[in-house]
């Protein structure tokens, strides 16, 4: 339908700007858990950042030296793709590329300690001594803040609400919710037990166990001014009570709440899993010198 889509002017748009066009254009991620997918779309988005973003002209990126980050575990085939790219398609000066969780180590003002890295889609753990990686202590589990926000829409859903995990809007609320209310519960058994026999204040939306509920107002923090904020299939003010601190659990039992029996048994053991690499002489500095990292981390 041209007529209806005639606002749409380009081929493809990057980022923010592709968040109106969400229902009518073909959304795709082109970074899956640190992976690169499709190199063509990786393309686009360097050119987006560069000479968009960065409003760099093809002097300046042929001037400037470019610095990436990795995750761990990146292949070698990726890393090889993602090189050829820079240089052959935007001529860049020179490039290096990096792994975050040394960067991380080094951003805390340590050289030594393990680091833990919780980012969108992986998370890893890897030790560092003196400045070097060891490769042999690094882990990496395949869960990261993408699978705490779908496993927040299946609890809401339990609740009696109506998220779609496909729509932006919805990704971008339960998002919202995760990163302002949920916390990670240090004895998530004990915590089920505190607040199942509380005073339920419940709206009419809301339905389940006894919890001591919290209300979220959609509209608040700008979001009614996002496109899909007048078609959402929810009211504008949502009750959350044990989701709050269930959803956190996820990173640390994604076998039974996700579902990934092949999986580290959560990002506890995969941190032990690390240390365990390390020399006996050696576990004891590891272990006081843990550094969090990656978004993901910022929940209470």
């Amino acid at each position: 339908d041209l007529e209806k889509h005639a606002h749409i002017t380009k081929d493809f748009y990057v980022g923010d700007e592709a968040w109106g066009f969400g229902p009518v254009l073909d959304v795709r991620r082109t970074v899956d858990r640190g992976v690169i997918r499709d190199y063509e779309d990786f393309g686009r988005i360097m050119r987006h950042v560069l000479e968009e973003e960065m409003q760099m002209s093809k002097e300046d990126i042929m001037d400037s030296p470019v610095f990436i980050t990795e995750v761990p575990l990146n292949p070698k085939a990726n890393r090889e793709a993602m090189t050829r790219s820079l240089f052959d398609n935007h001529n860049v000066a020179a490039l290096y590329v990096a792994n975050t969780s040394s960067l991380g180590l080094f951003a805390s003002g340590r050289v030594t300690g393990v680091v833990v890295d919780i980012g969108y889609g992986v998370s890893t753990s890897v030790a560092i001594y003196d400045g070097e990686v060891l490769p042999n202590t690094l882990r990496r589990l395949d869960v990261g803040g993408k699978d705490l926000d779908d496993y927040m829409i299946r609890l809401l859903n339990e609740r009696g609400y109506r998220f779609n995990e496909m729509r932006h809007f919805d990704q971008f609320v339960v998002r919202d919710i995760k990163e302002r209310l949920c916390y990670v519960a240090y004895d998530y058994e004990l915590e089920k037990k505190k607040v199942g026999g509380k005073t339920v204040v419940r709206s009419q939306w809301a339905k389940g166990g006894n919890t001591v509920d919290i209300e979220y107002n959609v509209a608040d923090h700008g979001n009614d001014m996002l496109p899909g904020f007048e078609s959402k299939g929810y009211p504008d003010v949502i009750t959350i009570g044990a989701e709050r601190f269930q959803c956190a659990e996820a990173l640390f039992n994604p076998r039974d709440l996700l579902g990934r029996d092949h999986m580290i048994a959560g990002v506890h053991n995969m941190v032990r899993e690390t240390v365990k690499q390390v020399p006996m002489d050696l576990v004891k500095v590891m272990y006081s010198n843990i550094v969090l990292c990656g978004g993901t981390t910022q929940m209470q």
